[in-house]
């Protein structure tokens, strides 16, 4: 079975400043990798690197087998991003947004596929509200459906529950967790131990750009992760 991710020594370099120094990494389908590190550690660019936002400055990924390099539209159609920028239009309605994003991905039977995408996450009965006037809970499931509407076969997360209240935390988990029962791969980059324990496969904590500690299986239970977690930073500091 081909691996959803396989990164081999990422480096990146912002100008003369090493953000990552030789990361690895294996993701396969239908497992979630959590990232965990303190800020500046290389989590969000990492992900931007897995996501073809940026080019690493060395290093080799290649998804289901294939390189990057000659398959850039092949890969792109297989990744869903969900990034700090919520990539919605404020002024469209939650409709007008996935049906926006479907023509651009050249998605057929547009009405169908948005209006499941919005009963899935909750937001049938908000169609037709400007995202301006959803909460954020609200825009960020909406983000959600806009990152998984070409169907993808790999999710992209940065911080997904951040400022979602309670229901809206419940409701983004479970679905995060049906689509991972599915078969879609998740790489999520989260400080919640919380989050992460109810996710993830496997954690790489980072520090100064390198993978510093790996944990996975019975150190993932909330309690150990935490002191995992916590016990990491303690060290990295």
């Amino acid at each position: 079975m081909n691996l959803a991710i396989e990164a081999h020594q990422i480096q990146h370099t912002y100008g003369v400043q090493p953000v990552l120094r030789g990361v690895d990494l294996k993701l396969a389908p239908g497992q979630a990798l959590a990232l965990m590190g303190a800020n500046g550690a290389g989590k969000t660019t990492l992900l931007r690197i897995l996501a073809t936002l940026i080019r690493p400055s060395a290093g080799e990924i290649r998804y289901y087998d294939a390189p990057l390099s000659g398959n850039e539209l092949e890969v792109r159609r297989r990744l869903g991003v969900v990034s700090h920028s919520l990539w919605l239009y404020p002024d469209l309605t939650a409709a007008e947004n996935l049906s926006l994003f479907a023509r651009l991905y050249s998605l057929t039977q547009v009405s169908e596929r948005v209006a499941r995408a919005l009963e899935a996450v909750g937001l049938a009965a908000q169609s037709e509200i400007r995202v301006r006037s959803l909460s954020r809970g609200m825009q960020q499931r909406l983000t959600l459906a806009r990152a998984w509407l070409h169907e993808p076969s790999i999710l992209l997360l940065d911080e997904p529950f951040t400022g979602v209240d309670a229901a809206s935390f419940a409701h983004i988990l479970e679905l995060l967790r049906q689509k991972k029962q599915s078969g879609l791969s998740l790489v999520l980059v989260s400080h919640s131990v919380a989050e992460v324990s109810a996710l993830a496969d496997e954690v790489l904590f980072l520090h100064r750009g390198q993978v510093a500690s790996v944990l996975s299986g019975e150190d993932l239970a909330e309690a150990q992760l935490q002191a995992g977690y916590q016990a990491f930073l303690a060290e990295a500091a």
